[in-house]
């Protein structure tokens, strides 16, 4: 008898060199996957859950997600990484150059480096002591501690001597310390009371959960015997029976661990093997599909919080779940004896009966034998009937019963037709039912019966507990059959159920404990038929709600009323609630894909564990962990990346909110939950606080998310995760604040409004001064028709009076007909200055300067006064109507006075614009004045008031040769 590795107890499997991708037993991470280097050291596990691996060629963080990487390219001081720990949430690492780094939110920072190193040593390892403090041990420079930050070198014996590259705490009052091939046992105070040197090199030291320390050496693994302080050498102790095993053997072993379930993993040159607690082991290496050789001196196997497997490699990083574990039996290069099973049955509750092409093999568990039950030739693979006593077997034409004392196939009967593949079913009355091409067989004892009344290829059959028997076709639908021997013969009375599931192709029926009756469909799904009083109560089962796939090929039930579905894609379990079953796709947790053909659940272990068959032929152990039951994996956003912030990345805080610039309104997050059970199949759903659409969105396994052209305003990124008891987790959150343009803001709004409101005010302001202009122009002229044309015609009035009075006195008439004339000749020309005056065609300087040059004429010449005009080429310059006037009425006035009493003969008149400055200048020749004598007379006065309301300027000079007046007058206000 060869030994099955495949069937001991835990169950070791051979497994195939062409193991499906989608289905390993470890999964790998390698440089291609992201990872800084494929020489792994050491594995970590941060208080958030992130593992970090550390390399020879630099420091890896893996998220579930991707790897973020620490070389000295982004500042860790030296590639070379030796150990981690955590303090505070900074991540403390140790580095072969001596040196030791912190890593806070990406940020690396140096904070402790060996005093006077010259890079003779490295940091090697840390171990947090009971008292809160962190021991550090390093190549050549004694211990260090660290404590609330503070880095210090207590006192020891040698503070200086190569110290050790390992250490562990042994009890409350040793340590045990390697380098190379010397073991050091110290005390607490650091004073080394023990050594031992090894010829065959110690590698590495572990203590197991009972205390018992293990040495991992060149030629295989010792067990240390207790120490004391009073212990004078150090012996060891006898390995325990399950180490004895030919692969332990002088082998080269670097690691040994320990994980929550008791299993010892021993890791050699050339095998991992598994040493599981009732002493029995699996031997992973080239056989089964576990790299040929994976070297490593480096002790790294580890256990994550969800007890996950990490071993490292000299070629990367492999992960064993073992929450999910699934182990699959395949076709064996060196014998045929599992090649395409075709139908499992448990026999004499401790061996699996395995039907293969070539005949029928008992597996044992317990010894882990095997031995060909039978062979048969041709090659033709034989069929069991779950539930028959004893055991039936039928291949082809022949109906067996497998005799449990002697083991042996009794042929009961050979049929007149062939029997139909693997439908079969067995009912309380011990009676077999067996799918013919055509119809049906019942086998009772050694006798056949036979009925092919129904209308289709039957595609599975089931009794329930009233007797009666129900049956797929492949396309007419359900048939419920009421049986009956008569006359031998089988009757049926058949009754179609076809119309409670509304499908035709069936290809699976179960009855579960509660008599409830399962139906798999080709195209429709799964559906439940719970039987009342008054029918039956349908619940059906589809990709829509659910399922993986609608081709329904199996059923098994677990023991608290859990149903499992075997689709063509995989296994889902419908877990059983207070009302109705809740999906859960057992194959995106476990990996285990490809059709399902038949469900067993493992006896008497006292575990939850299952074989499935699988259409191709292979066979599938995997652990039902209740991963259904398993809360929501914690969220992390890991980056906030918004535009034109390409450098710049935001970490989130429970307190974060940043503010952003308006133009940086496109935003990326990546998130994602520390989780390694299956982190591809983790489900997230997102949501934007103050975007259009608020809603979550539909959990899918994505870890990234881009938001474009947002708009400014308050902004909350929500985040979680959909845990595989279909409850969702407490969302991350990562606030931030866009601000709005300055168009926008509120400073900006009230200047505007201000500045509006000014506008408006000057506005009002400017057409109330023109209107109030308006209105003293109005006034200005009223009043200068009454001063001027009033007065005069006044004068006319009484000087006509009186000219009527002395009508009879020529000489006295004709006087005053004289003054009328002048009075009439004054009005009219004050009547054309003041129209004049207020004609805006006359609103230039050129036109005001036409009018004084004619004026001045018309005056001097009467007089007999020879007049002088040099006015210049024409300017073309503007003049407000109210300046102009004062101009002209001060240059009339300037006239005037050299006419009443200079007494003058000549007269120069010169007037140019320079420097926006209008000059007028106009000499005489007569008498002269002294302008500073007191005078009741305003004239003078007046003068300087015209010319000083527009900020002018009026000077007089005046002698015995005569007299001149300078003008100036600004041309602008």
């Amino acid at each position: 008898m060869k030994r099955l590795i495949a069937l001991l107890p835990c169950l070791s499997f051979f497994i195939c060199t062409q193991l499906p991708a989608q289905s390993p037993i470890f999964q790998s991470y390698t440089i291609q996957d992201g990872l800084v280097a494929n020489s792994v050291r050491r594995f970590f596990q941060d208080s958030k859950g992130f593992i970090w691996i550390a390399t020879w060629e630099g420091l890896s963080r893996y998220d579930g997600y991707r790897f973020t990487n620490f070389t000295t390219d982004n500042g860790l001081s030296h590639n070379l990484v030796n150990d981690l720990f955590e303090d505070n949430g900074k991540i403390y690492v140790a580095l072969n150059n001596g040196t030791i780094d912190v890593i806070q939110n990406d940020h690396v920072e140096k904070v402790f480096s060996i005093p006077d190193n010259n890079f003779n040593g490295g940091v090697n390892r840390f171990l947090q002591l009971p008292n809160g403090k962190t021991l550090i041990t390093t190549d050549r420079s004694g211990f260090f501690e660290y404590e609330n930050g503070k880095f210090s070198k207590p006192v020891q014996e040698k503070p200086d001597w190569g110290c050790c590259g390992e250490i562990i705490g042994y009890n409350d009052n040793l340590f045990i310390g390697i380098a190379d091939k010397l073991l050091s046992v110290f005390t607490r105070d650091y004073r080394r009371i023990l050594r031992w040197t090894s010829q065959s090199g110690i590698i590495h030291l572990y203590q197991d959960r009972e205390k018992r320390t293990w040495i991992c050496t060149y030629k295989g693994i010792r067990l240390l015997s207790p120490l004391t302080q009073q212990s004078k050498s150090v012996g060891f102790l006898p390995l325990p029976a399950q180490f004895n095993i030919p692969q332990l053997n002088n082998a080269f072993v670097y690691d040994l661990f320990e994980d929550e379930a008791g299993n010892f993993w021993i890791a050699t040159s050339k095998c991992l093997i598994k040493i599981l607690p009732d002493g029995n082991h699996v031997v992973y290496n080239e056989s089964n599909g576990f790299p040929s050789s994976f070297y490593n001196s480096d002790p790294n196997i580890f256990q994550d919080r969800e007890k996950n497997i990490w071993i490292g490699l000299r070629r990367g990083v492999l992960k064993r779940s073992l929450q999910s574990e699934a182990e699959y039996i395949y076709k064996n290069n060196k014998r045929d004896l599992y090649s395409d099973i075709h139908d499992v049955t448990w026999w004499k509750n401790d061996e699996l009966l395995l039907s293969t092409l070539s005949g029928i093999d008992a597996a044992h568990r317990q010894s882990g034998s095997i031995k060909r039950i039978s062979r048969f030739s041709p090659q033709m693979a034989c069929s069991f009937i779950q539930g028959s006593k004893p055991l039936l077997v039928y291949n082809n034409e022949r109906m067996y019963c497998l005799d449990e004392r002697t083991g042996r196939l009794l042929l009961i009967s050979r049929f007149q037709l062939p029997l139909y593949g693997h439908v079969s079913c067995s009912d309380s009355s011990g009676n077999s039912f067996i799918a013919l091409n055509d119809g049906v067989c019942l086998v009772s004892g050694k006798k056949l019966y036979t009925n092919r009344t129904l209308p289709d290829q039957i595609a599975a059959l089931v009794a329930d507990n009233d007797h009666y028997l129900w049956i797929g076709t492949f396309s007419e639908g359900l048939y419920r059959v009421h049986y009956a021997i008569e006359k031998d013969s089988l009757v049926f009375s058949c009754q179609d159920f076809t119309h409670l599931i509304g499908a035709k192709s069936i290809r699976k029926l179960f009855r579960d404990s509660k008599g409830n009756i399962w139906v798999g469909t080709r195209y429709s799904g799964a559906f439940c038929l719970m039987s009342k009083k008054d029918g039956y109560i349908v619940q059906h089962f589809n990709r829509n709600n659910g399922l993986l796939s609608d081709f329904i090929h199996a059923f098994a039930e677990a023991g608290n009323g859990d149903i499992w579905v075997g689709s063509i894609d995989g296994i889902d379990k419908l877990v059983k609630e207070k009302e109705g079953y809740r999906f859960f796709n057992f194959s995106n947790v476990s990996n285990i894909y490809g059709f399902s053909n038949k469900i067993l659940r493992e006896k008497n272990t006292g575990k939850n564990e299952w074989w499935l068959l699988l259409k191709s032929g292979s066979l599938v152990k995997f652990t039902d962990n209740g991963l259904e039951h398993l809360q929501p994996a914690p969220v992390f956003i890991t980056v906030a990346l918004f535009s034109k912030q390409a450098n710049k990345a935001y970490l989130s805080g429970k307190d974060t909110v940043i503010k952003i610039k308006p133009n940086e309104n496109k935003v990326q997050f990546a998130f994602t939950a520390p989780s390694y059970i299956n982190e591809k199949q983790i489900l997230y759903s997102y949501r934007m606080l103050g975007a259009t659409d608020t809603g979550w969105s539909k959990p899918q396994n994505m870890h990234e998310v881009l938001f474009a052209s947002l708009r400014p305003g308050n902004y909350t990124f929500q985040v979680r995760t959909l845990g595989w008891n279909g409850q969702f987790g407490t969302p991350a959150v990562f606030s931030f604040i866009i601000s709005p343009p300055f168009w926008m803001t509120w400073w900006f709004v009230l200047l505007c409004i201000f500045f509006l409101a000014t506008i408006i005010l000057t506005v009002f302001r400017y057409r109330f001064n023109q209107l109030l202009h308006v209105q003293k122009v109005r006034n200005r002229i009223a009043a200068d028709l009454h001063d001027e044309i009033g007065s005069a015609l006044t004068n006319i009035n009484i000087l006509s009076t009186l000219s009527q009075e002395n009508i009879g006195e020529p000489t006295g008439a004709t006087r005053f007909l004289y003054k009328i004339s002048e009075e009439a000749t004054s009005s009219s020309q004050a009547l054309d200055d003041i129209i004049w005056g207020v004609n805006i065609n006359n609103d230039t300087l050129d036109e005001t300067l036409a009018r004084m040059r004619r004026y001045g004429y018309e005056l001097l010449d009467n007089y007999h006064i020879q007049c002088h005009m040099d006015f210049g080429a024409p300017t073309g310059v503007s003049i407000e109507m109210e300046k102009r006037r004062d101009v002209y009425l001060v240059y009339k006035e300037i006239l005037n006075n050299i006419l009443k009493h200079a007494a003058a003969s000549e007269v120069w008149i010169s007037a140019r614009v320079r420097n926006n400055q209008f000059h007028l200048t106009v000499k005489d020749n007569g008498k002269g004045f002294d302008p500073d004598m007191v005078t009741h007379r305003n004239g003078i006065k007046s003068m300087k008031a015209r010319i000083g309301r527009w900020k002018g300027v009026l000077n007089i000079t005046s002698g015995e040769s005569g007299s001149t007046l300078c003008i100036s007058v600004p041309m602008v206000k």
